[in-house]
């Protein structure tokens, strides 16, 4: 079985187009975040916080000067 170096070497050694090549990295990046989405997801991780204001709180719900809300 080969390693993920060898086979890397093996794909960047072939001759290929600019056309070729611009698949092969658009299909690397779709690995990538795919992978990372099926992670977070799995994870229970969303992304509703950010649409909230990066700490989960509501606008107007922090005390003034931009200090976190103690509970």
């Amino acid at each position: 079985m080969s390693t993920i170096k060898e086979r890397v070497d093996t794909i960047l050694s072939k001759p290929m187009t600019r056309q070729q090549f611009l698949k092969q990295v658009g299909l690397l990046l779709l690995a990538v975040v795919g992978v990372t989405s099926l992670i977070n997801t799995f994870e229970g991780k969303n992304s509703s916080k950010s649409a909230q204001g990066g700490d989960g709180l509501a606008y107007g719900a922090s005390v003034y000067a931009g200090g976190k809300k103690s509970v």
